[in-house]
């Protein structure tokens, strides 16, 4: 019983080592930049702002099959609209989905894509797993021709805010795309929204330049306010990951 006992021990151990060997097998890494371009029209003169991201995905196993794990790098697209005014466009959409910039980027890039040999997408809703459809196309990413924007349909547009008072955070409140006069007065209309593929340099301090309390708060929306905030504002509630990717934030 002792000897049959070590040897099963060792065979534990044995599959273990080899499951955990081939979970940190070298696998290979996606990377991209997209720029995302404001463009904003006052008495028929253009107001435009950009900010370009990073993303990078890479595969991992888990118990349950190959997943591939998504990073993002960079800020929010910033705007000055007059003294003191700023239009914010966040890295997520009305959903809060970290994945947003991913997808956003899949549905505006589809036909090329498919161009590139990647294969069809047959819903836009996840069946089995988000990870895995996304795994699917990532391979194709680095066919995609660069600096040729594409227009975002409203349904893809980021979340949209401002702040009543720049300097401070808890009044920040949701923008409508189709009405930004309600939050800037009368003359102004958003013309469009591009997104593209580029070599550029992610963009950084823009979003810390203008909100200069960002590292000295915990939270956009304090929690004792969040629920005043719900009743007055709605959801989602922006978070401080919205403004700036959490692995772009600058030690203290």
């Amino acid at each position: 019983m002792g000897r049959f006992f070590k040897w099963a021990l060792l065979l534990v151990i044995l599959l273990v080592v080899s499951f955990i060997g081939y979970c940190t097998l070298p696998y290979p890494a996606y990377s991209w930049r997209q720029k995302m371009t404001i463009t904003i029209e006052k008495n028929g003169q253009l107001i435009r702002a950009s900010s370009v991201i990073r993303l990078r995905h890479h595969r991992s196993e888990t118990f349950r099959g190959p997943a591939y794990r998504g990073k993002v790098f960079g800020e929010a697209v910033v705007l000055e609209l007059a003294a003191g005014k700023y239009l914010f466009a966040l890295l997520t959409n009305d959903k809060t989905d970290q994945y947003y910039m991913t997808e956003l980027m899949r549905d505006v890039f589809e036909q090329d894509l498919l161009d590139a040999g990647a294969p069809e997408r047959k819903s836009r809703r996840f069946s089995k797993s988000r990870l895995q459809w996304i795994g699917s196309w990532l391979p194709y990413v680095r066919k995609l021709p660069k600096n040729e924007p594409h227009v975002l349909e409203r349904s893809d547009y980021p979340l949209l805010v401002t702040f009543e008072d720049i300097n401070d955070p808890k009044t920040v409140k949701r923008v409508s795309s189709i009405f930004l006069e309600g939050a800037f007065g009368p003359s102004y209309k958003l013309k469009s929204i591009t997104l593209e593929i580029t070599d550029e340099p992610v963009t950084e301090g823009k979003v810390e330049n203008v909100l200069g309390w960002f590292y000295n708060v915990n939270r956009i929306v304090p929690k004792e306010d969040l629920d005043e905030y719900r009743r007055e504002y709605g959801l989602p509630i922006p978070g401080k990951g919205d403004f700036i990717s959490y692995r772009s934030w600058r030690k203290k």
